[in-house]
């Protein structure tokens, strides 16, 4: 989330698709209503069902699920065409003028240039800038020849140092040029073949949305808002990218009231992500090692990105510092065990030869590969794609460690619906339930959407033997260290050698914790640039102290800064905001360096002047010769703006990524529409290629997909409501007075035709099994025509399933709505496909 929910009160303009805000995040959805009500803001809302969020919108329109791309793209085509583009931004902040080299082919037939048909991957070798300088003006003839830029099959992904680029923005092969090419296919009628939305609605909202630059004015900003409506999906990734394309073409990248701002459903969603949440990230989004990683050097050298300069352009990118991170994050890991000679013990972390995302791991747990479980806070049988294979695999462990605070349907995955008592006998997995403490009986800190840490603090002790998370890891943990001290074993050194420097080795405070996340000095340390020395054993001020040389230890560097010697920024709760732009710089602590919002000096224009005086971020100041503002600067304090650097500082080119070169995406440099795995109609753009040709079917044979033919001809969407929250509420009998029991939508249209009235059950049945529930028949959603055919949608929410107040007293009658969601990933996030899959409807 580049801005923050607060800022989204500053917009002019807001586009919300693939979430439902008022309904999924009603605290945050008051921003909205406050631009509404005090800028007079418009607010389109894209979504597959007329929601609460679109109750309240100035334009509504009905998708069909999955259609996303074709929609943001042809607004980007419409953006264009009527020039409602922001040129300066796009020039100065983007890589909009940049060449792309000859070889590279866009994806007029479904494929980029490289795709191998047996592997079904890409060689990405082509889609990189092409080497040379400026070429404004000059004939695609005059180029410098292709094989100075060229990079072999394989190769570190860098970029060339000199990159070839084109003002005028005129070049053929320029990103802009090649934008406008690929995205003027996307036009009102094939937006409308794709989505369903009717040539005349999409045009009414391309003109809303963009109309915020009709005049050339850069002062009024838009933003995206999304959630995982847009990231359930085989191409969730490209999604959002193509929304993050929209917003630079934009300019309302930086801005205050712009951004792409993405709502998390949980409170520390953005936290468990930033603290490697994920199989192939370190903290800070460091990149895991891998087997060809043979020594610290080569890691870093793979994992650091080296500085490109376009011409007129600088970049200080500061990825260039990942030495510094990953060197201080082993010392954080290892202590006195990390040493320069053992390559600060970079030999003890896993190198990570494969796969290994959530889809992955359960697939391994069925096939036998994975024998065990530890299952904290995540209730993987409900929430896992075909809950009946979850199942299944769950039944072929050896054991099961489940931490929470209720019974649920993991923990009891084997009195599941339809397995008799016999069955229960056969299952021979071994069932551990941890009594968990609950939120409310932790301290600690979580993180918001917005990138805010906010430090809480427990309201009463856990119950009888419940214990704290962190208490039970560090135990477990314990005892296993123990037995290697004991017994030896094969390679005992990461264990040994964990550092482990808390209080109280038996229950860690997560302060201590905290601290260590932020990083200290393991040696004084000094800042060449204000002289300011951190003295042995005291807490890094942020992360610009941060060494590569083994005097820092920091457990994550973007959190540098978040615990100081001045104590707890974290637990700050100053009100004062003197912006008026809720920035609030006193209240909690925002990673990285207490910054509000991302790339602000994408704010000004090349003089450093902000494009909006009202809405001012940061600014140059001519008399200290320094970057100062309302908010923490994204930028190198120091440089001017007759240097020319790019405000896009975490890029190696220092400018925003409309083309995603190299190795940035595994389906493509563009966004390209495919249809979802599971689809009623072939891909208008190309019939012949009409889903994600990278995304790699799972083999089991409980995989099993649906078609047309089958069947199948009903799109089945999930969601979540506001009364239930995901699984454990179903405990709560408040919150199972609110709602009761699980329900079907379905369109009174779909309803009339097969004679079903609402609240009589019905049987929605998917190549993988079958969900039965009560018809909630509404005029919500309404059959769509897509491509020449009349389409129908429903939607299912998530919540119940065969443990809880309501499912027990009935439990043969419940079964997950995951039951019906196939086993298939987005190839870039491995995010399943929750969010638009087929099915037929009956009366049961």
């Amino acid at each position: 989330m580049t801005n923050g929910w607060i800022d989204i009160k500053n917009t002019d303009m807001m586009l919300i698709m693939g979430g439902n805000p008022a309904e999924n995040h009603p605290c945050g959805f008051k921003w909205a209503m406050e631009a509404k009500r005090t800028r007079n803001a418009k607010l389109i809302v894209v979504d597959p069902r007329f929601t609460r969020t679109a109750s309240t919108a100035d334009l509504f329109l009905q998708i069909r699920a999955g259609a996303d791309i074709a929609f943001l793209g042809g607004v980007i085509s419409y953006a264009i065409e009527n020039n409602r583009i922001a040129k300066d931004y796009l020039v100065h902040y983007t890589n909009a003028a940049f060449l792309i080299k000859e070889g590279f082919k866009l994806a007029d037939d479904g494929l980029y240039s490289g795709f191998d048909e047996t592997s079904q991957t890409y060689d990405r070798s082509s889609w990189n800038y092409q080497q040379g300088g400026d070429m404004s003006g000059k004939a695609a003839a005059s180029d410098p020849a292709p094989a100075q830029a060229a990079a072999a099959a394989g190769a570190p992904a860098t970029l060339p140092p000199n990159v070839a680029y084109d003002l005028t923005l005129q070049h053929p092969r320029c990103v802009f040029q090649l934008l406008k090419k690929h995205y003027s296919r996307y036009t009102p009628e094939v937006v409308e073949r794709i989505t369903g939305i009717p040539r005349a609605q999409f045009l009414k909202a391309a003109d809303l949305f963009t109309s915020i630059r009709k005049d050339g004015d850069l002062k009024k900003t838009a933003t995206v808002i999304y959630a995982v409506g847009w990231t359930q999906h085989t191409f969730g990734t490209q999604i959002i990218r193509t929304a993050a394309m929209l917003q630079l073409l934009m300019g309302n990248i930086g801005r205050a009231g712009g951004g792409v701002n993405a709502l998390r459903g949980h409170s520390n969603i953005q936290g468990a992500t930033d603290m490697a949440g994920i199989f192939d990230n370190l903290p800070g989004y460091l990149k895991v090692p891998v087997p060809a990683d043979t020594d610290l050097a080569t890691y870093l050298k793979r994992i650091t990105p080296t500085s490109s300069k376009p011409g007129p352009w600088d970049s200080f990118n500061y990825w260039s510092n990942t030495p510094k991170f990953g060197v201080s994050f082993l010392k954080a890991m290892y202590g006195d065990a990390a040493t320069k000679q053992n390559d600060f013990a970079f030999h003890y972390l896993p190198k990570v030869d494969r796969n290994y995302s959530w889809t992955q791991i359960w697939d391994g747990m069925y096939r036998g590969s994975v024998k065990g479980l530890f299952a904290f806070g995540m209730n993987g049988v409900m929430i896992g794609p075909d809950t009946q294979k979850n199942i299944d695999a769950l039944k072929k462990a050896d054991w099961l460690v489940v931490g929470e605070i209720y019974a649920d349907e993991t923990s009891e995955f084997w009195r599941a619906p339809g397995i008799t008592t016999d069955e229960m006998k056969k299952i021979n997995t071994t069932v551990y339930r941890l009594a968990c403490a609950g939120f409310a009986e932790k301290d600690g800190s979580m993180t918001n959407s917005a990138r805010w840490l906010q430090w809480k603090n427990a309201a009463l002790p856990p119950p009888g033997d419940a214990r704290l998370d962190q208490d039970i890891v560090a135990q477990i943990f314990l005892r296993v260290r123990d037995l290697y001290k004991k017994d030896g074993g094969k390679f005992p050194d990461p264990i040994l050698n964990l550092t482990w420097p808390y209080t109280d080795q038996q229950h860690p405070a997560l302060a201590d914790i905290a601290r260590e996340i932020n990083g200290k000095a393991v040696s004084d340390v000094t800042d060449p640039a204000t002289q300011q020395t951190v003295k042995a054993g005291q807490q890094l001020p942020g992360f610009a102290f941060l060494r590569d040389d083994g005097s820092t230890a920091c457990g994550n560097w973007i959190y540098s800064g978040s615990w100081t010697e001045a104590g707890p920024q974290l637990a700050r709760r100053g009100t004062e905001d003197p912006s008026g732009l809720g920035i609030y710089q006193n209240w909690a602590w925002s990673w990285p360096a207490n910054r509000r919002v991302l790339y602000n000096r994408a704010s000004c224009d090349p003089d450093g002047k902000p494009y909006d005086p009202e809405r001012r971020l940061v600014w140059w100041n001519a008399d200290t010769q320094r970057w100062v503002g309302n908010d923490v600067p994204d930028f190198k304090a120091d440089s001017r703006p007759k240097d020319h650097m790019g405000p896009f500082i975490m890029n190696a080119e220092g400018v925003g990524r409309i083309f995603g070169p190299l190795t940035a995406f595994a389906d493509g440099p563009f966004p390209e529409h495919y249809e979802p795995i599971e689809s009623p109609i072939k891909n208008p753009l190309h019939p012949n290629r009409s889903n994600n040709p990278v995304v790699k079917k799972l083999s089991t044979p409980a995989d099993k997909y649906g078609t047309t033919e089958q069947g199948f001809t009903v799109i089945c969407t999930t969601y979540r409501l506001t009364e239930q929250y995901h699984y454990w509420t179903k405990n709560n009998p408040m919150n199972v007075q609110l709602i009761p029991e699980a329900f079907i939508e379905i369109p009174v249209e779909l309803a009339d035709e097969m004679g079903i009235r609402g609240s009589e059950k019905i049987k929605v049945t998917s190549a993988r099994g079958t969900y039965i529930a009560k018809a909630f028949v509404t005029r919500r959603i309404k059959p769509m025509m897509v491509d020449g055919k009349k389409v129908y949608q429903i939607g299912l929410p998530i919540h119940q399933g065969f443990r809880g107040i309501q499912e027990d007293a009935d439990r043969n009658a419940r079964t997950p709505a995951n039951l019906l969601s196939p086993t298939v990933v987005d190839p870039n996030a491995f995010t399943p496909e929750f969010k638009g899959f087929l099915v037929k409807v009956e009366k049961a």
